[in-house]
């Protein structure tokens, strides 16, 4: 897996706004400046950065997979390093794009797709962030699948945001992107 930056930091907006996560951003495969691991030297950086935070044992330790920016990712090693860290007790979650459902979601506690259109391929999740483009804000499809999923609009300087909210048939929240938050940053090299 390909990985750009490995950080502890609150989730930010939505459900689980404010909760602290190991955040995991898997990136493009063509990018040089990445780091490469396989899913168990994945797990183990995982573990060490929380080993390093020396939380209380009260705290949940959340791990949130970013894959929206990763071109591929390898389903047997994507399904390892989650049961691995389900395992361990870590609450697993993920923030995906929307063309299409991977076999590994069904091992995740919460799903997070990223829309950026009306038009989606409806797998299950527990939030839906739409972020949409330009002036054109057509509320998204969502199927019977996703009734109960929360749904969020990514806030911008837009007076379409409140047309959107107030016309649209499903209730949306808003998510109010932060302009800095506190984080511990771990290095990925060896």
């Amino acid at each position: 897996m390909r990985i750009s930056s490995l950080r502890y930091q609150p989730i930010e907006g939505g459900t689980l706004a404010g909760f602290f996560a190991i955040h995991v951003k898997l990136g493009a495969d063509s990018d040089p400046e990445l780091f490469s691991f396989d899913d168990t030297q994945l797990s183990r950086k995982i573990h060490e950065a929380f080993e390093s935070l020396t939380l209380s044992s009260e705290i949940e330790k959340g791990v949130l997979l970013d894959c929206r920016e990763a071109e591929t990712i390898d389903t047997a090693e994507m399904s390892s390093l989650i049961s691995t860290l389900n395992d361990w007790g870590y609450f697993v979650g993920a923030w995906v794009k929307d063309g299409k459902r991977s076999a590994w979601f069904s091992l995740l506690r919460h799903i997070v797709v990223f829309l950026d259109k009306p038009f989606w391929a409806n797998f299950k999740v527990n939030e839906i962030r739409y972020m949409p483009s330009g002036s054109d804000y057509i509320e998204p499809e969502i199927y019977d699948v996703n009734k109960s999923a929360f749904c969020y609009i990514q806030a911008q300087d837009n007076p379409h945001v409140v047309a959107f909210i107030t016309g649209a048939r499903r209730t949306w929240g808003v998510v109010v992107p932060l302009r800095s938050y506190p984080q511990v940053n771990f290095v990925l090299s060896e």
